[in-house]
């Protein structure tokens, strides 16, 4: 089960780098276009993103339960299936105004708590890296096993 829902995550990247090329600039993917249930505003690029993303995972044939800032929650099939957690645009701010430190971030759970998370996807626009972890199994760096060594040195980030 979870190669498919990692075959999805990779999928719906795909899906969001066609919802960028759509809205390729701050004057297409800002505007808002609603408030999510999150009570968030909603802009065009969220939805977008998360349309995009949705359709995929609804066509997939998969019994879902799916937690999302912009829908909430909704059922997908009977509902029985695992709960998917998604968040389409991660740092929607950067998104929209073309910095490119945004992801894809997705959860695949056995239950309603952190606790039940069995697979994890990240796909990060800026490094275009694809981080994925599975219980048991440990975290990947694109597809290669992940070292839980720390840096050697240390590490300073400024921002403005």
């Amino acid at each position: 089960m979870t190669a498919a829902w990692l075959e999805l995550c990779r999928a719906a990247v795909e899906d969001v780098r066609g919802v960028l090329g759509d809205l390729p600039g701050r004057a297409e993917r800002e505007p808002v276009v609603g408030t999510g249930l999150g009570g968030d505003e909603t802009t065009a690029v969220d939805e977008a993103a998360e349309r995009a993303i949705v359709g995929r995972f609804a066509g997939s044939g998969e019994s879902f339960r799916l937690v999302s800032e912009e829908l909430g929650e909704k059922s997908f099939g009977d509902g029985t299936g695992p709960w998917v957690v998604l968040d389409p645009i991660d740092g929607s701010l950067n998104a929209k105004r073309g910095v490119p430190f945004f992801s894809v971030s997705v959860a695949i759970a056995d239950g309603p708590t952190m606790a039940d998370v069995r697979f994890a996807s990240v796909y990060d626009f800026g490094a275009r890296e694809e981080w994925t972890a599975e219980r048991g199994r440990g975290a990947f760096l694109d597809g290669q096993p992940h070292s839980a060594q720390p840096p050697k040195d240390e590490r300073e980030i400024l921002s403005f």
